[in-house]
Order: structure tokens, then C-alpha cells, then sequence
């Protein structure tokens, strides 16, 4: 392994002939890519790219995205990871929001999006490779590495400000579980404009671990790489897992780990995985904390189900409540983090761990055990308040999936005249229920589930809107039933 150091972002520590990305057909060596983005560099700076300017760049999943952020980093600006699938509204929110005046994309993006007020760089077809001197640039731990946007699934989304530091120590800190070697290879297995896929890269620099990039991160295209390539990383989110698991997929003996973290994950769900030979270790984090900042090995699941596991040092949590005074063990409260991995702070936004110190208030509700496992019950947002009784969507979603005609479940409040708000749950069913009635999953919670929290209304739907990693967009549900009012 090379001196593992905070410039290998730049390509300083690497062996040059080794290998740094893997595609189906292609090998690039870090030689490669470093002459490749000395090119782009050159191209950029030509098109008025300066240090310090905030440039749009949409997270494709191709080896283009890497030489265009790596050529960024070397001429000193800070790229804005934009998800290639958003819409022209979106668009122009993220752009005006981070400020930025010039995009880098393709033509497709080109014809794609209305591009008014900004310039549009589009890169060279061949990529030729710089044969100028090597890049003497050295990175400013503090300087903004980039600016990641959280999923917005439940609220606006907020950019989110990294520095070179953040990602450093957040390698690091996750070295500690991940054991990086020689011959490992990450699977590039979330989407890059994703903290989670960001991180991959990031490691993989860091470590001097080539990564192997498949064509998308849909199911059949992750098989494909995973039966091709053999890595023996992958980060996933648990609809990535259960869609591999639905297919009865045995993931390849060299696998060493695979993190499985972004969102509610199911204890069957993890067995299931365990069963087929999958090396899972949960781990929760955010886009604030530049990735994950717990973890929970799969020694401790049968003793500890349903954790998120236990901070990684020098990782701290506590549990506060709403004046901010500290709880103690199995008291719920909001989940606050201390690492030396977190966030610059929010675009536009004033920096609130500026008053509230070292730790990050997640907006996340959870509660630490005796024996220091963390365990999350829901956002701080997401609580339906009805009638002054707080009420946990996750709680009535899980009681609601576990009826034998329901495939898909969300639970969200509507305004109500009488109670402030109102339980709600949007369902989709199983195939081949054509009869269902609502009454009868009514009937069905009425011993499960306190009856305030039982939904007041039931939304049968085709499907729900979800984002491309499979969180459920509340927000737009939300919107869509807003006119109605009990």
C-alpha cells in the first residue's frame, strides 16, 4: 500500500502503472488519469475555469466524471455534483443556489437542459492525454472539495458544503472497518453525485484501490460487474440488496465487505443477505458527516437487531432533547454527531455548528442502549403530530407492510382541521389483489397500533415516487394530497 496521504486526491502517492479505474473493455492506470485530467485541466482553463469557482457537473457514471472532477481539483475550483436525471426546475434550483455560472456535461445534457444563464463546457470525444509537467498543486485540507446535495425526499434539498479534510478523515475513519489492501477493488455501486458513491471514489483514491465502474447502478448491470470484475468493497442501499437478493444472488468469494446503510433497513432483509453469503455490515451516516459515521458488523446482529451500531472512533453520538440537555441511555431524543469528518457547513445558510459546537444535529430520533449501540426511529421531520400525540411514521409503515396484500407503504400527515395533522398512508399491493378494501386493513391495525395512529385515509397507488436509490419521495406525495383537508 502507498503512503496514504490527503494529496493522493491529486494523484501525488499513486503508482502510476497500477490500475485506478476498470470498466467493461477498458483499464485506466493512475498514469492514465492523471495525464487525462492534466488535458481536461488544460481545456478547462482555456474556457475561463478559474480557482475557486463553483462549477455544475452532472454524475454520470462513466470514467468522464472522474477525469472532470480530478482536472477541477487540480486547477482549484469546487465542482457541484448534479444528478443527471433532474428536471429543468431542479436544475435551475441547484445552479442558482450554489451560485454556479458554468456546467460541465455532454451534448446529450446540452440538448437536454435549457442552459440560459450559464456556460456549458463540453469535453473533448478523445480525451487526449497532457504531456506537459507533472501538477505541483498541493490541497488545502480546509479548501471545499465539493458540493453535494442531500436527496430532498422530505424537505428541499441542501447543498452541502465538503472540504478535502472531510473526505480524508472519513477514509480513515472507515479504514478501521473496511481494512483497505492490496488487491481490493471497490465497486462503484451508488451514484457518484451520491455522498455514499462520492465516498467510493474518494477511498479509492486514498488507498490506491482501483474501482471498477459498470455501466449504471441498476441491478443487472451491478450482477454483470460483480460477476466480471470480483470486487471486494461494494456499498449499497438496502432496495440495491434486495433486488439482488430477490434474484437469489451469491455475491463472489473475494468479497470482504459490503456496507449497506441510506435508509430504513429491514432485519429479514439482512438475514435473507446473510443466508446467501453476503458480508454485511450496517452503517449509518449522512451526507453531513461525509458518509458513515456508525457501523454494526455482522457478529452483532443476532444480539443487536435493528441497530445502526456503534459510533467509529473518534466518531462521538449523544442524545439530546428539545432544550438541548443531554439523555441518558434508552431515552429518545435527537441524535447529535461529533467527527472530524463533518460538513463546511450549508450553501446560503448560516452555519449552525457554529452555535451549537462540535456536534451536527441530525434531525434524526433514536436512543443509545446500555451497551452503546445506537438505534433510529425516525426523522425529526418526518413525526406526524396529531392532537399533541407525536407519531412515528416508520412504526406504522412497518405494522402496515407486514399485512400480506400490501407491497409498498407510506405513511405521511395531512392536515386536519380538528387535529392540526392527520396519519395518512399511501399503499401499493401486492400483484393479483384486485379486492382489497381499506376497512380491512383498518381491522388489521387495530391491535397493533394505538388508534390515533391508525391512517385516517388510504391511498391505493400503482407505485410511489422514489428517488434513483429508492427512497420514497415523501414530499411529493405530500403535495399531491395537500388539497385535502379533514
Amino acid at each position: 500500500m502507498n503512503k496514504i496521504s490527503i494529496n493522493n486526491f491529486l494523484l501525488h502517492n499513486q503508482l502510476s502503472s497500477a490500475p485506478a479505474i476498470i470498466t467493461t473493455g477498458k483499464t485506466f492506470t493512475y498514469n492514465q488519469l492523471a495525464r487525462k485530467s492534466g488535458s481536461i485541466k488544460k481545456h478547462l482553463s482555456e474556457q475561463s475555469v478559474n480557482e475557486n469557482d463553483f462549477i455544475g457537473i452532472f454524475g454520470e457514471h462513466t470514467i468522464e466524471f472522474v477525469i472532470s472532477v480530478l482536472a477541477l481539483w487540480k486547477l482549484g475550483a469546487v465542482p457541484v455534483l448534479l444528478n443527471p436525471k433532474v428536471t429543468q426546475k431542479e436544475l435551475n434550483y441547484f445552479l442558482q443556489s450554489a451560485n454556479c455560472i458554468t456546467l460541465v456535461g455532454s451534448e446529450d445534457q446540452l440538448k437536454k437542459y435549457s442552459i440560459t444563464e450559464q456556460k456549458f463546457i463540453t469535453l473533448p470525444d478523445d480525451l487526449n492525454e497532457s504531456s506537459g509537467e507533472e501538477d505541483k498543486r498541493e490541497i488545502i485540507p480546509g479548501k471545499t472539495a465539493a458540493i453535494i446535495f442531500t436527496s430532498g425526499s422530505s424537505a428541499k434539498p441542501k447543498g452541502v458544503k465538503l472540504s478535502f479534510n472531510s473526505f480524508y478523515q472519513s477514509g480513515l475513519i472507515g479504514d478501521t472497518i473496511l481494512k483497505h489492501s492490496a488487491g481490493d477493488k471497490w465497486l462503484a455501486s451508488l451514484p457518484f453525485y451520491h455522498v455514499g458513491g462520492f465516498s467510493i471514489f474518494t477511498r479509492s483514491l486514498l488507498f490506491c484501490v482501483p474501482v471498477v465502474i459498470p455501466r449504471s447502478v441498476k441491478s443487472n448491470e451491478l450482477i454483470q460487474s460483480i460477476t466480471e470484475f470480483n470486487p471486494t468493497l461494494i456499498s449499497f442501499v438496502s432496495t440495491q440488496l434486495k433486488r439482488l437478493v430477490d434474484k437469489r444472488f451469491k455475491p463472489n468469494p473475494e468479497l470482504k465487505n459490503v456496507l449497506l446503510g441510506g435508509g430504513y433497513i429491514s432485519n429479514e432483509l439482512v438475514e435473507d443477505a446473510l443466508k446467501l453469503g453476503w458480508k454485511i455490515t450496517k452503517v449509518y451516516g449522512s451526507t453531513e458527516t461525509a458518509s458513515f459515521v456508525t457501523a454494526l458488523s455482522p457478529k452483532d446482529f443476532d444480539s443487536k437487531p435493528g441497530s445502526a451500531g456503534k459510533p467509529i472512533a473518534p466518531n462521538k453520538i449523544i442524545i439530546v432533547d428539545e432544550n438541548n440537555d443531554t439523555l441518558a441511555k434508552n431515552i429518545s431524543g435527537e441524535v447529535l454527531i461529533s467527527s472530524p469528518a463533518l460538513m463546511q457547513g450549508y450553501l446560503n445558510e448560516p452555519d449552525e455548528n457554529e452555535t451549537k459546537k462540535e456536534y451536527f444535529y441530525s434531525n434524526d430520533i433514536g436512543f443509545i442502549d446500555d451497551d452503546g449501540y445506537l438505534f433510529l426511529e425516525s426523522r425529526k421531520s418526518d413525526l406526524i403530530i396529531s392532537g399533541g400525540e407525536n407519531i412515528n411514521p416508520l412504526e406504522v409503515e412497518r405494522e402496515i407492510l407486514a399485512h400480506p396484500s400490501v407491497k409498498e407503504a407510506a405513511v405521511l400527515p395531512l392536515k386536519s382541521d380538528e387535529w392540526g395533522e392527520t396519519v395518512a398512508a399511501v399503499i401499493i399491493l401486492e400483484e393479483g389483489i384486485n379486492d382489497f378494501k381499506v376497512e380491512e386493513l383498518n381491522t388489521y391495525l387495530e391491535n397493533k397500533l394505538a388508534g390515533f395512529k391508525i391512517p385516517k385515509n388510504v391511498f391505493i397507488e400503482k407505485e410511489l415516487p422514489k428517488t434513483e436509490l429508492g427512497k420514497v419521495e415523501k414530499k411529493k406525495l405530500t403535495e399531491k394530497y395537500s388539497t385535502t383537508t379533514f
